[in-house]
């Protein structure tokens, strides 16, 4: 008897955009069943809810669960066995290489696999996407929009900027657009 090949894809997805779309897909055609683990860091943040939204939104009924603790420990959790990594380019593949040894020694046994997105869609960063939001120009957003993985009828909107309570605003100068918003400024 086959038993259905289910793999974990986890990462912070924030904001879920369309290279992570991308390597889902790939994902879903080798394997039976493709978890979302969505982990929480300090600088990357992420929100369960939201990708569940967005996933509910483009008709992708996915299994999503938060990691609490280590990668290793949800994958135990739910007995999988398989881990799906996106590698864009040649610095994130170094950082897999570590982690992948890292995550060896926490689970032997433990599958990687390492999916590369379509060139179209390589470029594409949560952090770029989040700093093209914090820039908050009708071309930021503009751009912002077409990398996010969301229904056109819910468009980002230009906001007033304020400072809120539970997330920091970029400093200016900070950041990979920082070169432009000073050329700007």
């Amino acid at each position: 008897m086959n038993t259905p090949r289910t793999a974990l894809y986890a990462g912070s997805f924030n904001p879920f955009h369309i290279g992570h779309l991308d390597i889902l897909r790939q994902a879903e055609k080798i394997f039976d069943k493709v978890v979302i683990g969505v982990g929480t860091s300090a600088t990357k943040g992420g929100d369960v809810n939201a990708i569940q939204h967005t996933l509910f939104q483009i008709g992708l009924p996915n299994l999503i669960v938060t990691i609490k603790g280590t990668i290793t420990g949800t994958m135990k959790n739910h007995n999988i066995t398989t881990l799906v990594r996106g590698v864009r380019n040649n610095e994130d593949l170094l950082a897999e290489s570590h982690l992948g040894r890292y995550l060896r020694d926490l689970l032997p046994g433990i599958n990687i696999v390492y999916l590369f997105p379509n060139p179209e869609v390589a470029h594409v960063s949560s952090s770029a996407v989040r700093e093209l939001i914090q820039l908050n120009t009708a071309d930021s957003l503009a751009v912002a929009n077409r990398y996010l993985v969301r229904k056109l009828d819910t468009p980002l909107r230009l906001v007033t900027p304020g400072p809120s309570p539970e997330k920091p605003v970029m400093k200016s100068g900070t950041g990979m657009f920082a070169s432009l918003t000073r050329k700007l400024e």
